[in-house]
């Protein structure tokens, strides 16, 4: 059994195509497609979500039911690092597309200037505030961030949170959590966010400081092992 499968190529104004992976329905498309699709979100009624997953979240698929269950029920879950491509045998397909890794909060903070969005930032850590608004000032990006929290699950304060979002009424939530952290508040709070966009992230690069090249390459060799064992459970599951 192959670890992907093809399951529609549409062409619209950009490229799209979404793939069977690991059971989870990812989609691969360029910056023109994503940002096209986002754009028709903002002016919804109801809440979308857009989950981009690193390779960790993959890796931890397996063992945690949740993230599978969440990533199903989002509207676009797209490949936020290039080390998924090559594990699944697909970075020699999209090496020459407009590919939607690289680029892709730079064109979105232009579309949240461009409309006036307004922005509201969930993070784990006060760290991870902190890099995201350093990154926001020194590029000069003018985002209307209307608020910020951070959420520990460990003392389980979504319902702090989520209060403190519906208050402001955002346009879009930036949600700066790991897997499963991150898809346990997903699917805790869907029903309960006053928002027409979920942003969810954990390895956007361009929200990141620099990060070390070695801890990175070691951590992709840990994730890839831990991603391995867990592909090799689903096919097992598919016998």
């Amino acid at each position: 059994m192959s670890s992907y499968a093809y399951l529609c190529t549409i062409g619209a104004m950009g490229m799209k195509k979404k793939i069977d992976v690991m059971g989870i329905g990812m989609d691969f498309m360029d910056l023109k497609q994503v940002m096209l699709e986002i754009d028709s979100f903002m002016n919804d009624t109801v809440l979308n979500i857009v989950e981009i997953v690193s390779l960790e979240t993959m890796a931890l698929m397996g063992e945690h039911p949740e993230i599978r269950s969440c990533l199903n029920q989002a509207n676009i879950v797209m490949p936020g690092e290039r080390d998924i491509l090559s594990f699944f045998g697909l970075e020699e397909e999209f090496k020459h597309q407009d590919f939607h890794i690289e680029g892709f909060f730079a064109e979105f903070v232009k579309q949240l200037e461009k409309n006036n969005r307004t922005v509201y930032v969930i993070a784990s850590r006060q760290q991870q505030l902190d890099d995201c608004f350093e990154i926001i000032n020194d590029n000069k990006y003018n985002i209307n961030i209307v608020g910020s929290s951070i959420y520990d699950e460990k003392i389980h304060n979504s319902d702090v949170t989520v209060n403190d979002v519906n208050s402001l009424n955002p346009d879009v939530v930036l949600l700066l959590l790991s897997s499963p952290v991150c898809e346990m508040f997903i699917n805790e709070n869907r029903t309960r966010l006053l928002t027409r966009l979920v942003i969810a992230t954990d390895n956007d690069p361009l929200l990141k400081k620099k990060d070390n090249k070695i801890s990175h390459f070691f951590r992709s060799i840990f994730n890839k092992s831990i991603l391995k064992l867990s592909l090799s459970r689903y096919r097992g599951k598919d016998k």
